[in-house]
């Protein structure tokens, strides 16, 4: 989605690098609630969703939530590189994504069965990210910071959906469905409220 965009500002580094800089903050402020509410409500998910048989599995579950939002950022980070004319530095960080995320599944899957499969493909994917964000902090000025606010927003979410736990008998998966969908709300909510509101109108010109 943002490949049109990185490509058409490829010659302008400092409008690139506010983009890019921005990119990371609403990929980071759409999904880390998303992945921390699924970490809050596993087990309802598993109870009313996938049934107690899953229950033993639910270790995997908490480790494939952070996976998910790791994939995001190494996807955004290859658009980045292959926007500016780099295809083969995200070739290379795939193929080596790739064997490490195999090889890790395997080797854990041996001694630990699933779990271990959820755990190698999250210790194989840690490389990779840092890797990405080095090169994206060197080549494309990504600042650190720009993850730090997203992180302390997400904390909202955390917060509602644990609250909703604690005062509501969730055994139904629409009851489910409302409270993850009010926490991401009031998320959202709290967002327009901060600066970071402009981040998406900023992102939105960029396609005009």
């Amino acid at each position: 989605v943002v490949f049109p965009a990185f490509a058409k500002l490829d010659q302008n580094p400092k409008n690139m690098q506010a983009f890019t800089n921005n990119a990371i903050r609403s990929l980071l402020l759409c999904i880390l609630p998303v992945m921390f509410l699924l970490i809050v409500f596993v087990p309802e998910i598993i109870n009313l969703v996938y049934t107690n048989k899953w229950l033993p599995a639910r270790t995997s579950f908490y480790l494939f939530a952070p996976y998910s939002a790791i994939t995001c950022f190494i996807s955004l980070a290859g658009a980045l590189i292959n926007a500016t004319g780099h295809s083969k530095i995200t070739l290379r960080l795939h193929w080596l994504w790739t064997l490490l995320c195999v090889t890790s599944a395997y080797l854990f899957s041996l001694r630990l069965g699933f779990f271990g499969i959820a755990f190698g493909t999250l210790i194989g994917s840690i490389p990779v990210a840092i890797w990405s964000i080095n090169h994206c902090r060197k080549n494309y000025g990504v600042k650190i910071k720009a993850f730090l606010g997203p992180i302390l927003l997400a904390l909202i979410p955390i917060g509602v959906g644990l609250i909703l736990k604690k005062i509501l008998v969730i055994n139904s998966v629409w009851m489910l469905f409302m409270c993850i969908s009010f926490a991401v709300i009031l998320h959202f909510m709290a967002l327009f409220l901060t600066p970071y509101r402009n981040i998406f109108f900023f992102i939105w010109k960029q396609y005009a």
